[in-house]
């Protein structure tokens, strides 16, 4: 079986390199700094890209069925940026609400 793990992490760098903001996320993981609650509510981008990111990442490594679900799964749940553009822009206030006080 395939490392899914290093293959999830492969699809949120793919895919962080193209939300609003930008972000790499393989340094970010590396260092520790995505690990605040709800980090990822700062970043957008819609949900029909994010999906394309990761079956391009997924046919790279000719998963199998289960394993793509796996992944997918994973994905969704874990810390997959808004695809919500109005909850977006809210997070984006609060956090710059919290760097001007």
């Amino acid at each position: 079986m395939k490392n899914l793990h290093n293959i999830l992490l492969e699809v949120y760098n793919e895919v962080y390199k193209h939300t609003k903001p930008k972000l790499d996320f393989k340094k970010a993981y590396e260092k520790g700094e995505v690990t605040e609650t709800d980090w990822f509510m700062e970043y957008f981008m819609i949900e029909e890209e994010q999906q394309k990111i990761m079956n391009e990442v997924m046919k790279k490594h000719k998963l199998k069925k289960f394993e793509k679900t796996i992944i997918e799964n994973s994905y969704w749940l874990g810390c997959s940026p808004t695809s919500n553009e109005a909850r977006w822009k809210r997070e984006r206030n609060k956090t710059d609400s919290k760097t001007t006080v």
